[in-house]
């Protein structure tokens, strides 16, 4: 499916070969985003559960999304493109050890112009029905709102 959305592996990885850490405004979560250098890509950092969580519904999540795109149906959720459980080993230091969970989406920011942020309304859907709405407007090189 991702090459569909986003292109060859080749393209993908040409892309995220590089990345900056991107300020997140509004969250209450600690976990890092990131940017690909050509901004084409966002991945967040997640905790296990949640990693864990997207893991189990991904195949009803993929597979919807192939319908969309195949049958060409509009739809309103953002691609998630990957999840990585990313492990750091280091062999004469055991203790410097590391493991993250990320998920890469596509950056619904990409080619935002400003006068057009009045126009979009963003919801952050994590289950919770109080404090949701995201307020606009966001510059789209200064993090995710």
């Amino acid at each position: 499916m991702r090459r569909f959305y986003v292109g060859t592996h080749l393209d993908f990885v040409l892309s995220i070969c590089k990345t900056k850490t991107w300020k997140s405004t509004g969250g209450k979560a600690s976990m890092g985003f990131f940017t690909s250098h050509d901004k084409k890509f966002v991945f967040k950092a997640v905790k296990k559960d949640e990693f864990d969580m997207f893991c189990q519904f991904a195949p009803s999540y993929f597979d919807y999304l192939n319908r969309c795109f195949f049958h060409n149906h509009a739809c309103a959720l953002a691609k998630i493109i990957g999840a990585y459980d990313v492990k750091i080993t280091c062999a004469s230091d055991p203790s410097l050890n590391t493991r993250t969970y990320i998920l890469a989406s596509e950056n619904l920011n990409l080619g935002l112009k400003k006068e057009e942020e009045a126009n979009i309304i963003r919801f952050d859907l994590k289950g919770s029905e109080n404090n949701r709405l995201v307020t606009p407007p966001i510059n789209p090189d200064d993090g995710l709102p």
